[in-house]
């Protein structure tokens, strides 16, 4: 009996055994309620073009009765192809919607796979990062019950290749090349594979790419990354980054629209109040457990536990990799910012590796000082919000909760999202006007019915200041053009005074939109917000429709 024992207990310490566990839930809470909510408006995006893709062999925004026109076709060329956006999510979700069906369990599917396997490729790279074999397994798990990890895996967009390829590249960095640091050939396909991971995750995400390159340049200041083989597969890196950077600049299509960005009026400020955004977000997001990073430094407190010290330097030089990744994403996508304005954290998506290893280490420190009080922590960690102290952040603040808990709950609970109203709103309409033409407020709103309810005429798609030729603007409706024609029916959750106003609007029974006159028909209690997106901060775990009145349903204007 005791030898059974002891073999039981050995598994369950063994490192493959933690990081199978970790693949294992990731892969079972993802696909639970996988087909619970419809496509909010990015994902809608990335399932409409794989849906072209597959009927015309293209990107194509045009489908023969509407347009995916995001930001007035700001990202499509005069044939209203999307040049702009990376492509290698649209042919993904096509693989996956060929293969299961065009529906969201045929576009998430293939997501849901590289988010699990990015688990299992964590738990091979942890071992380039962590001294003792005993605790390479411990990254996967703390990824894998990570809530902010986990909501953003079942989506069909690219945060999932994110993590994949920013795994693998870790993974080649810490173990690939220390492992064959002697082999002269398998240094040369370890680099290969380097640039071949680098070049997905710049088809995944251009910013993604750039700044995770930035981002391993402060590891070359720990000993062990000091080699000349890192120096030089960190360079084939940049060098494969910046020819992929030529090779979109060069096209014709996509240079002015980059060029016509507005300049910011105070760039300087703009920045650095953004990148406080950015970082004082990865508490409220609860992205990273902040609490756990002084514990850092506890092997210098004292000379005894100095065996610590190089781990914990390498988490701490982690730390500033974070910062420099953070600071990379912030110089690529410069905004103003409004008083109300939360940080775009999908871009810092890649980092959830990398705060992984962080808290392993500083959680492994913590149990050669004591069991209990690390035992402790990990639970913490896993079931509360406290170490990251978002329900105390300065901005996004969130209440004291077990996420996981919530997130689990809500896998199981099929309620109304914002973005089933508005399919909802359409499909009412569309029953009693096969032909209408209609308009959303928000105007991102339009996607996720474009999708389901694609017979109806979504207006005001096309912003002629944005895209000024349109190579078949004679064979689009009318109304497709910002401005143009006034649309049958007008669906409003919000408005704004202007771009970038934080003043909604205030809805009446009787609005007059575009210089027409529109009149309430009918109203959806159901919260309009796309609250079924990845952010803590604008994820809903469960229905608000008994939680607000009218003035925050989904109102549908008919034209008088």
């Amino acid at each position: 009996m005791k030898s059974f024992l002891f073999t039981v207990c050995q598994i369950i310490k063994a490192p493959r055994v933690h990081i199978l566990i970790g693949f294992f839930f990731v892969l079972g809470i993802s696909l639970t309620g996988i087909s619970n909510h419809a496509f909010w408006d990015d994902e809608a995006n990335t399932a409409l073009f794989a849906r072209n893709l597959i009927e015309q062999g293209q990107l194509s925004a045009w489908d023969g009765n509407n347009v995916i026109g995001y930001k007035g076709g700001y990202e499509l060329n005069e044939d209203l192809v999307n040049v702009i956006i990376p492509p290698l999510q649209y042919y993904i979700a096509a693989a996956g919607m060929i293969i299961f069906g065009e529906n969201e369990f045929g576009a998430r599917i293939p997501f849901v796979l590289f988010g699990a396997l990015s688990v299992l490729i964590l738990g091979w790279a942890a071992k380039g990062f962590l001294s003792d074999h005993r605790n390479h397994g411990l990254p996967a798990l703390i990824a894998a019950t990570s809530t902010a990890f986990l909501l953003y895996i079942p989506q069909a967009r690219y945060y999932s290749l994110g993590l994949f390829f920013t795994a693998l590249i870790l993974g080649l960095w810490g173990e690939g090349i220390s492992k064959h640091s002697n082999s002269k050939d398998r240094f040369i396909a370890i680099t290969a594979l380097g640039a071949v991971f680098c070049a997905g995750l710049f088809y995944a995400n251009y910013y993604m790419a750039i700044a995770l390159v930035a981002s391993l340049t402060p590891l070359l200041l720990i000993d062990k990354f000091q080699t000349q083989k890192h120096f030089i597969f960190l360079g084939s890196l940049g060098l494969t980054t910046l020819i992929l950077i030529g090779l979109v600049l060069i096209e014709n299509d996509v240079s002015p629209r980059l060029d016509s960005k507005p300049l910011l009026v105070e760039p300087f400020f703009s920045f650095f109040a953004l990148f406080r955004l950015h970082i004082s977000s990865l508490s409220a997001f609860e992205f990273m457990p902040i609490l756990l990073i002084p514990l850092l430094l506890l092997p210098w407190a004292g000379c005894k536990r100095s065996w610590l010290r190089p781990d914990c330097m390498t988490a701490i030089t982690l730390v500033i990799s974070i910062v420099s990744y953070i600071f990379v994403i912030t110089i690529m996508t410069p905004r103003e910012i409004q008083p109300t304005d939360l940080a775009d954290m999908r871009y810092l998506v890649p980092l959830f590796p990398i705060i992984a290893i962080i808290s392993a280490t500083a959680l492994t420190t913590v149990w050669a000082y004591s069991h209990i009080a690390s035992i402790v922590l990990g639970a913490m960690l896993v079931f509360t919000n406290i170490l990251h102290l978002s329900p105390v952040a300065l901005a996004n603040k969130q209440p004291f909760r077990c996420t996981l808990c919530a997130y689990t709950a809500e896998r199981f609970n099929d309620f109304t999202s914002g973005s089933e109203g508005y399919i909802e709103a359409v499909k009412r309409i569309q029953r009693t006007n096969p032909d209408a033409s209609i308009v959303t407020y928000p105007e991102y709103m339009a996607y996720s019915p474009m999708f389901y309810v694609p017979e109806v005429t979504y207006c005001d798609q096309v912003d002629k200041t944005v895209l000024s030729e349109i190579s078949i603007e004679d064979e689009l409706p009318n109304c497709v053009i910002k401005k143009s024609e006034c649309a049958d029916y007008a669906i409003i959750g919000e408005m704004k005074l202007g771009p970038g106003s934080g003043k909604p609007v205030e809805i009446t029974e009787v609005m007059t939109i575009n210089g027409c006159r529109y009149r309430t028909q009918s109203i959806i209690p159901v919260f309009w917000h796309n609250s079924s997106r990845p952010e803590i901060p604008w994820h809903l775990f469960h229905s608000a429709t008994d939680s607000f009145n009218n003035e925050n349903g989904i109102i549908t204007f008919q034209r008088d």
